[in-house]
C-alpha cells in the first residue's frame, strides 16, 4: 500500500475528513457520519457534498489502490414518483402507511434499514426544492 504521496483521497473528500497529518480519516467529519444522523446538517457539510442517500465512497473511488476493484451496481428497487413525493413530504404521517410499507420493502431489498425521517432528510439534501413537484395540500 503506497499512500504516503498520493493524496487523491484527500482531494476527493467533500468534507475534509482526510488530512495530510494522519493516515486515518476524521470519522466525525465524514459525510457517512452526517448521513446517518437525524441532527441538522453540520456546518462543515457543504451543500455540494450531497451525492447519495447513505454513504459516500468518493475517497475509495479515486484511490489508485482500488483501481479495478470497486463495482457500482444499479440496485433493483426503483421508487415511483409518488413514493418519492411521500418520502420528501415525510413528517411521520400515518395517512400513507401502505406507501411506506412499499418503500420499506424496497429499502430492505437494497439492504438498507433507514427510518423514514432519515431517508427524507437525506433525499431533501439531494433534490433541490425548485425541482420538487408542487403537491396540493389536500393530498
Amino acid at each position: 500500500m503506497d499512500c504516503s504521496s498520493c493524496f487523491a483521497c484527500l482531494a476527493a473528500c467533500p468534507t475534509q475528513a482526510i488530512q495530510e497529518d494522519r493516515f486515518l480519516l476524521h470519522a466525525e467529519r465524514c459525510l457517512v457520519y452526517a448521513n446517518e444522523s437525524l441532527d441538522p446538517w453540520p456546518d462543515w457539510v457543504p451543500s455540494d457534498a450531497h451525492h447519495c442517500l447513505v454513504g459516500c465512497m468518493r475517497c475509495q473511488e479515486v484511490c489508485p489502490q482500488n483501481a479495478g476493484r470497486l463495482k457500482v451496481e444499479a440496485l433493483p428497487p426503483v421508487f415511483t414518483a409518488e413514493e418519492t413525493e411521500v418520502v420528501l413530504r415525510a413528517q411521520g404521517d400515518a395517512g400513507n402507511a401502505h406507501m411506506w410499507a412499499a418503500i420499506d420493502k424496497k429499502l430492505a431489498q437494497a439492504g438498507l434499514i433507514l427510518s423514514g425521517l432519515l431517508l427524507a432528510r437525506n433525499l431533501r439534501a439531494l433534490v433541490p426544492p425548485e425541482s420538487r413537484s408542487q403537491e396540493s395540500d389536500d393530498r
